[in-house]
Parts: C-alpha cells; sequence; structure tokens
C-alpha cells in the first residue's frame, strides 16, 4: 500500500492510497489549486501554506515547446534560504533577483536557490468539446487532465522513494496554477497548470544513445568481424541490456503496485543522470527482483519522466481510474503490462536500428518480445513498423521487409494509434516474461 499526501504540493487536505487495486482518498480538483501570479518578471504564490509563503519562481529560459504546453529552466526561491517573509518581501527582493534571467552569474548565485524544471501545459478546448459540454466543463475536465499529470508523478515517485530509489523520478515540488487574476472562482479563471519539479543534470538517453553506440552496418547479419569492430558491438547489446534491465523492473513494480502505464516510454522521456565531476559513470544502484539470479548492478542512472500520457488502472474493468492527458480518452484500456517496454524498443529500434547495433543472436530475442497479437490471434511484429495510421508496413515481393534492412522505420502516431487499440496485446513485452527470456538467452545472471 502507498499513501501520498498532496499537501507538500500545494493541496490542503489531499491524500490518496493505492492498494495495488485501487485508488482512495480525496482526489485534488481545480478549487485546490494554488495560482501562481506575475509579479515584474517573476511569479509567485498567491496564497500561503502552513502559514509560510510558498516559493517564488524566476524563470531563466525556455527549454523546449510543444503541441501540449511548454518547459522551462527555472529558479526556485525558497524563504527558508532567503529569509523571505512575505510575498512583498519577493517584490522588494526583485533588483537581487531579476537580473537572472540575463546576468551570466546566474551558477555563481544558484547555491541560494534550487535549480528547477517548470513544465507548463496548456489549457487546450476545442470548439467542437465547447459545443457539446460547454465551455467551463470542457475547461474543467482539460485542467483536470494536466492536474492529474502532477498527481500521478507525486504517487510514482512515493512508490520507488519507499524502495529507496527516488533517483528514478524526478523530486516534485508544487503544482499550481497560472491564472489571469488571484482567485480561482471558475475553471477558465486557470490559463494553465505549471508542475514544478527537479531540474536534471544530465541528457536525454538519445543523445546519451549517440554517444555511447556505435552503428554497424547490418551488424545482425555477420558472424565474422574485425575484433575492433565486435568490441563495438558487444559494447552496444551491454548499453542496451542494462537500460531494458532497468526498465523491466521498475515498470514491472509500477504495474504491480500501482497498475500503472505510462503510455509514452520513448527514449526522450528518460533521462541519464550525470554523474561526479560531469561524467557518466557506473551507478552505485542493485536491483534485486525474484527473475534475477543475483542482484543486478545499474550501469545507467536513469530517470524517467513526463508522465503526461499516464494513467492508473481500476482492477475491475482496467479503466482509468487516473489518468493525464487526454489522448487516450473515450475508454481506452488502462493497464496492459507490455505496451511501455514495447513502446520503449520501438522508439529505440527506429532511432537505432537494431539490425545495426547488435548481433543475429539478440536481435532473434528482440523481434520475439516484440509480437502483439489481436482478439482473433493474428500476429503483428512490431519490429516491421508501422504507418501513420497505425498499420503494419506490408512485406515485398521477397517477403523481407525494407524496414528491417533500412532506416525506414518511422517513430510516430502509428505506433501510438497501434498499441492503444483494446484488442491488441503484446505479451511478450511483459516485464517479468522480458527478464524471464534474458534469463534463459543467458543475458541476465
Amino acid at each position: 500500500m502507498i499513501s501520498v499526501n498532496l499537501d507538500i504540493h500545494g493541496f490542503d487536505g489531499c491524500t490518496l492510497i493505492s492498494d495495488s487495486t485501487n485508488l482512495k482518498g480525496d482526489y485534488p480538483s481545480y478549487k485546490d489549486l494554488r495560482s501562481i501570479v506575475k509579479k515584474d518578471d517573476h511569479y509567485v504564490l498567491s496564497k500561503a501554506l502552513y502559514n509560510k509563503v510558498l516559493p517564488a519562481y524566476v524563470i531563466t529560459k525556455e527549454l523546449c515547446s510543444g503541441k501540449y504546453g511548454r518547459i522551462y529552466q527555472a529558479l526556485r526561491i525558497d524563504k527558508n534560504k532567503n529569509s523571505i517573509t512575505t510575498i512583498d518581501d519577493i517584490v522588494q527582493n526583485d533588483k537581487k533577483i531579476s537580473h537572472v534571467t540575463k546576468d551570466s552569474k546566474v551558477n555563481q548565485i544558484q547555491h541560494n536557490y534550487s535549480n528547477i524544471v517548470i513544465k507548463e501545459l496548456c489549457i487546450n478546448v476545442s470548439e467542437k468539446e465547447i459545443k457539446e459540454k460547454g465551455k467551463e466543463t470542457a475547461t474543467l475536465n482539460a485542467i483536470h487532465s494536466n492536474l492529474f499529470e502532477g498527481v500521478i508523478h507525486a504517487l510514482v515517485r512515493k512508490m520507488f522513494e519507499n524502495l529507496g530509489l527516488s533517483s528514478i523520478v524526478p523530486t516534485l515540488y508544487e503544482i499550481c496554477a497560472r491564472t489571469k487574476k488571484d482567485t480561482i472562482i471558475i475553471p477558465s479563471d486557470i490559463e494553465c497548470i505549471n508542475i514544478a519539479m527537479e531540474y536534471i543534470n544530465g541528457c536525454t538517453l538519445q543523445n546519451y544513445l549517440n554517444v555511447y553506440l556505435t552503428k554497424i552496418l547490418n551488424a545482425a547479419f555477420h558472424e565474422h568481424m574485425p575484433e575492433s569492430i565486435l568490441k563495438c558491438r558487444i559494447r552496444n547489446e551491454q548499453v542496451l541490456l542494462d537500460i531494458l534491465i532497468q526498465l523491466a523492473c521498475y515498470l514491472d513494480v509500477l504495474q504491480t503496485n500501482l497498475r500503472f502505464n505510462h503510455r509514452d516510454l520513448k527514449i526522450n522521456n528518460l533521462l541519464v543522470r550525470k554523474n561526479g565531476l560531469m561524467r557518466y559513470v557506473p551507478v552505485i544502484r542493485k536491483l534485486i527482483h525474484p527473475s534475477l539470479l543475483t542482484p543486478y548492478e545499474c550501469k545507467t542512472d536513469l530517470v524517467i519522466i513526463d508522465y503526461g500520457f499516464s494513467c492508473l488502472a481500476c482492477s475491475n474493468d482496467n479503466k482509468s481510474c487516473l489518468e493525464a492527458g487526454s489522448y487516450f480518452k473515450n475508454g481506452y484500456d488502462c493497464m496492459k503490462s507490455g505496451r511501455d517496454l514495447a513502446l520503449f524498443l520501438y522508439s529505440f529500434n527506429a532511432i537505432f536500428p537494431f539490425v545495426h547495433h547488435v548481433s543475429s543472436r539478440l536481435y532473434k530475442v528482440l523481434d520475439h518480445l516484440m509480437m502483439a497479437i489481436d482478439n482473433e490471434g493474428n500476429i503483428y511484429k512490431l519490429l516491421n513498423g508501422f504507418n501513420k495510421e497505425g498499420k503494419m508496413i506490408e512485406a515485398d515481393t521477397k517477403g523481407v521487409k525494407d524496414s528491417v534492412l533500412s532506416d525506414k522505420i518511422e517513430f510516430d502516431e502509428g505506433i501510438y494509434l497501434f498499441l492503444r487499440r483494446n484488442d491488441i496485446e503484446i505479451p511478450n513485452c511483459d516485464p517479468i516474461f522480458v527478464l524471464e527470456t534474458l534469463k534463459k538467452e543467458g543475458y541476465v545472471l
């Protein structure tokens, strides 16, 4: 059982409890959100909690933007660290801190402030939704779908904290709303949801793999190669297997205890922390799992981010009892045990094709894992790729997929459309099945 007190994230009296079958407690709503307002060139929370002023935020730069919002790097100004006692004190300190957005001395003062990331989620409501549900109801649904991303993040973080593995998920600070005025009266008063979290000193897994993987043309079809090339292929396999074993262990924990699916576990939603003197070094973290003969020592310090598509499933019908985002609405199943690893391996293969990085032996194992089945017993080989409509790419006249022998597989909406179908299961990407298969093939000790 896991219990999360959401007071520390800005919600008074909200506690959620998961007992691996259902989620109980006080779900936060838009009325529980603390509003954040702009004061000159920084933001402060407009209400106090525990009779203390919550932190202010100074945006230092925009990291990226997309369909669902923006991500900023920011400084979190904590009252306890800076002797700030009221909101007015923060405003009075504007001359002291506002230069952070431009001044080159930012690194010199960071010891007084927390370096964080703010994910700003837009409240997107279509004209069709407004017409069907009314403006306030449609806006409320959009707010809660964004708000629940932060709530699921908090539950996942707490799950790993209880296991002593908190570094796998970024520390979550506040969840708040940027508003048009100081108080929230109706849903349309909210402009966006802001989720403040730990800034990870590292890089995306894709950037990490760009450095540590070596492309070997048609590596899976060559048994004999120079020793130097063979060493590169062995290292490729070690890197891939280390990441796959970790993810399988983590996802098994989340599925068993929270009935959780990430549903967007691509390689750019995984980060790798830098350790020591800005270097990537093997982490001192041992995983103990029934499917591992001995504790496994991780080589890559992974962090799972972006819970904007994630869900927790109800035990009675496998529909979502808590769901982030709007992409999977309309009755799609939540918990599919093989979905997350299948999506991860698909995204990996699209950018770093297995056929050019691993041996034929490991390729056959991965091909076996990446098989889906529908309700009628039809088999789909995911490594062959899918088009944008979610249809599997057809074989050529020789019966060989062009996409397998080249770099033609695209990572786009097609794989999401396919995996969210309620008639599709990916049993061989179940975390336990993956670990048992790797152990059987001699890849896990």
